[in-house]
């Protein structure tokens, strides 16, 4: 949990580098942890000789050199899956046991604001009154150094906003100072870091090569060590403790001795920690002065509570223009050829966030070139050889179903995957006419198409065009292939398009729109990347919400294209249904999405560009009404056909199933689409508009009446490119036609 530097002097006595007492005890514990799962360095061992005795090197040089400078606190692996974890023991009635466990509860838990470091497992010693807690192994919050302006604000957001978490929930921490503050650095060290000295790697033969925060997704920051820490059934009702024992000696009220109230000591201890290690430090951070004067004012009713201190950042924020914000930071006591290569990358930032914000705000006059570059951005991703992750772990450990009407579909909400959806492919029906090796060949190439890219600020480029990151796929179990996708940092648990139609009621106008200009944005790079999704629908869109924002603020949020279980690319052959996909086509909410002529026979028909184009109109639709076409059925644990849509059909052709296909109607799917059009034309216009309704009806019918789209007798590979050029096209003139509601 903690990482200290070793500052060992070279002429100190060799035996100072043997274990210590409090080393001894760890390592006498080293089969109980084994019994439970857990491996210590070879240090603390049973029967560990120093390795630099015949290696006859310096101690300091050699990995087991380096000593547990936390008497109550080591470092493990966690024998399962690798992971890299801190053991500390405590007292089974210690109060620091009973807080950790309440502020980590599966209901506390779930709020993206909390910020307490996460309990992976507990167990006991028998026969005596200590109890383990295993947490993930953390560093110090500003090893590396901070290096630029918006890595700061976001160190002081996640603070203060898991600050203001505990203290609503009536937890003082008291001690919430430098040493207890720490961060999941997992992601800034490729190679890991050396619990006993972070200025090296794992292996403690090279020194680590940390990464800037600003080039990997968002790190998160947590408060550790509770054992001083106090909680109020009512953190309303005036609230006051004494006591004097505090890493910060600066604090007012331990000089004092009435009772003070714990809230404010914490927003005091916090302060000093932005004012200290931060605003002192560098200059560019001057204008963050007035929150940190605020929070360590002497008087203690004079500062403010967690939560006011929340909107003064954001006020502050706001103050400053986009572009101050990317700015690098140096040290005042920096040389002036560091501050000179500090000014000039600065300026490159600048002038990068400068131009960014210019392309944002101008509108290109011409929307078929801007859809044109859009797409020009989308196919260099191709062009760039990425590494691609082959994950080995059970990735399902801690994951859940995301959505009951999506069974590919899981959300990680803990463990080295937090944040993160698996998206399940089926790959049996490669295997079974014996295509394994196309299908680990087209799982491999979408995971580097999609794979993670960020830009010189930090930002997340694969995001930004309707796909979430790959971090890589597991292959462990033949018939499936899983992706990993990471979600943004900071974001809420993430919605299905199918929940929302069902649980919320409508959304204003514009944000219906701009939502479907983004999710047809995400179908224009898909195909682009020449790739057919084959199953879009509200239930493989999810969406993301902000975590900051507010939740009656009710916006739609980001959608994005998941759930590619089925997907091919367009230069690959079409491989077959399975006869348990044959008889899938009958299911009514499955069906309905797929083009009507896949459903008119019992041959295989090659999935086309046009079939996402169908599928793309009926989720436009059901945006359009807000209603989705289908509701779960508990009690049968299926979707039903909402009422309102059989009313506008004929309910023998809408309702009738599609498994005895020979003997009914061939027309049937036909006909089901000319209900769909006729619900659009009646329905859209009163919601979103006609000119909304005419888009709806040209996704359902595109390529209907057009011949050379029609005729795939003679379809060879010149006319699959054809197909995809048609469908780019088409797709660009939909998002032409969105952003001009938009405008209007």
């Amino acid at each position: 949990m903690c990482s200290a530097k070793a500052n060992i002097d070279d002429a100190q006595p060799r035996d100072l580098y043997d274990l210590s007492k409090d080393e001894e005890w760890w390592r006498d514990q080293h089969s109980l942890l084994k019994e439970h799962g857990y491996e210590l360095r070879p240090r603390f061992r049973p029967g560990w000789k120093p390795s630099w005795t015949r290696r006859k090197k310096d101690p300091v040089l050699c990995e087991d050199g380096h000593p547990n400078f936390h008497p109550k606190v080591i470092d493990a692996i966690r024998i399962s899956d690798g992971t890299k974890v801190a053991i500390k023991k405590l007292r089974e009635d210690s109060n620091e046991l009973a807080i950790a466990t309440f502020l980590t509860s599966k209901e506390l838990s779930q709020d993206p604001r909390n910020h307490t470091i996460p309990i992976l497992d507990l167990f006991k010693k028998a026969g005596f009154a200590i109890e383990f807690m295993v947490m993930p192994l953390l560093s110090i919050f500003d090893e590396p150094p901070f290096s630029s302006v918006d890595e700061v604000i976001d160190f002081m957001k996640q603070t203060l906003e898991g600050l203001s978490f505990m203290h609503e929930n009536g937890v003082a921490h008291r001690d919430c100072s430098y040493l207890n503050i720490m961060m999941d650095g997992a992601n800034l060290y490729p190679r890991g870091f050396h619990p006993g000295a972070s200025y090296l790697d794992y292996s403690g033969k090279r020194l680590a090569s940390p990464r800037h925060r600003r080039n990997i997704r968002g790190v998160k920051y947590y408060f550790t060590d509770f054992g001083i820490s106090s909680r109020f059934d009512d953190a309303n009702n005036p609230c006051l403790v004494t006591g004097k024992d505090c890493q910060d000696k600066q604090l007012p009220e331990l000089y004092q001795d009435e009772p003070y109230d714990p809230f404010l000591v914490d927003v005091f201890l916090l302060g000093n920690v932005f004012k200290r290690v931060l605003i002192e430090r560098y200059d560019v951070l001057a204008f963050l002065a007035p929150l940190a004067d605020a929070m360590t004012q002497r008087v203690s009713k004079s500062r403010p509570t967690a939560q006011a201190c929340v909107q003064l950042l954001d006020n502050l924020i706001q103050q400053q223009s986009p572009r101050s914000l990317v700015r690098l930071i140096v040290s005042r006591d920096a040389d002036r050829i560091k501050r000179f290569l500090c000014d000039v990358g600065s300026f490159k930032r600048e002038l990068y966030s400068a131009i960014r914000d210019y392309m944002r705000s101008s509108r290109i006059e011409s929307d078929e070139d801007d859809n044109l570059l859009f797409v020009a951005v989308a196919r260099g991703r191709e062009e760039k050889s990425r590494p691609v992750r082959r994950l080995e772990e059970d990735l399902f450990k801690s994951a859940r179903l995301l959505d009951l009407a999506n069974p590919d579909l899981f959300f990680v909400n803990e463990g080295q995957w937090d944040g993160c959806l698996i998206d399940r492919r089926i790959v049996e029906h490669f295997l079974e006419e014996g295509n394994g090796d196309i299908a680990i060949k087209d799982t491999e190439r979408m995971a580097r198409l999609f794979a993670e890219e960020y830009d010189d600020l930090g930002h997340n480029i694969t995001a930004t065009i309707g796909v979430l990151p790959c971090c890589g796929f597991s292959s462990s179990q033949p018939e499936y292939h899983d992706f990993v996708f990471r979600l943004p940092p900071n974001c809420r648990v993430p919605l299905t398009l199918r929940r929302l139609l069902l649980q919320e009621p409508y959304h204003s106008l514009d944000d219906r729109i701009r939502f479907s200009i983004k999710l047809a944005s995400a179908v224009l790079v898909v195909h682009s990347l020449g790739i057919l999704h084959k199953d879009i629908r509200p239930d493989s869109i999810v969406l993301l919400r902000s975590a900051t924002s507010h939740r009656a603020s009710r916006t739609l949020g980001d959608p994005f294209l998941v759930s590619f279980n089925q997907f091919r690319f367009q230069s690959s052959r079409s491989i077959p249904l399975t006869q348990a996909d044959r008889e899938g086509r009958s299911v009514l909410w499955q069906a309905l999405y797929r083009h009507p002529r896949h459903l008119c026979t019992q041959r295989h028909v090659p999935s086309e560009t046009r079939d996402d184009i169908f599928s793309l109109g009926i989720c436009l639709l059901e945006i359009a009404v807000w209603k989705s076409l289908f509701a779960w059925n508990e009690e049968a644990g299926v979707l039903e056909c909402d009422k309102a849509v059989v009313d506008f059909s004929d309910e023998k052709y809408f309702m009738g199933e599609l498994a005895d296909c020979e003997s009914l109607d061939r027309e049937l799917p036909y006909c089901r689409l000319r209900d769909l059009k006729t619900f659009a034309e009646e329905m859209v216009p009163i919601t979103m508009g006609s000119a909304f309704k005419d888009i709806v009806v040209d996704c359902l019918t595109f390529g209907e009446e057009d011949p050379r789209i029609v005729d795939m007798a003679q379809r060879q590979k010149d006319n699959v490119a054809f197909l995809k050029n048609q469908s780019i096209k088409f797709v660009q003139r939909v998002l032409t036609k969105l952003k001009n509601l938009k405008l209007n």
